[in-house]
């Protein structure tokens, strides 16, 4: 993070403002299925819907990051909540300490290893010729 003292919201209001420079316009979608749809307008035939429940927009990057895309983030302003909140978990602080937070013990080198009188040398396997 760059600024770790900076509220996100300011630039979430910054992004929203260029975006209806841009041209993006929202409108909620309540007949589709029910769920917080959204359809939004970037230009010209250019529409994408962004379904703020199951976390995805038609332009498929959200989909594949777990990061909100330009699209969403227009609609998550919308609603006055912050992107954060709809960033997939696997980026989360508390996620990477989980992860790293087995200790992994160093390992002795080769040379210390205790050797084994009764086992079997093990050789590579044989290679066939195509």
């Amino acid at each position: 993070m760059l600024f770790p003292n900076a509220e996100t919201r300011h630039y979430v209001k910054h992004l929203y403002a260029n975006f209806k420079k841009a041209g993006f316009q929202t409108k909620e979608l309540k007949d589709l299925a029910g769920g917080d749809r959204y359809q939004v307008e970037c230009g010209l035939g250019n529409q994408h819907v962004v379904n703020l429940v199951e976390n995805s927009c038609f332009c498929k990057n959200w989909d594949l990051t777990g990061i909100p895309c330009m699209h969403a983030v227009v609609d998550i302003h919308q609603k006055d909540e912050y992107p954060k909140n709809f960033v997939k978990t696997w980026y989360t602080k508390q996620t990477r300490l989980a992860i790293f937070s087995n200790f992994i013990r160093p390992v002795k080198g080769p040379k210390q290893w205790e050797s084994v009188p009764d086992m079997l040398h093990i050789l590579p396997p044989t290679l066939k010729a195509t």
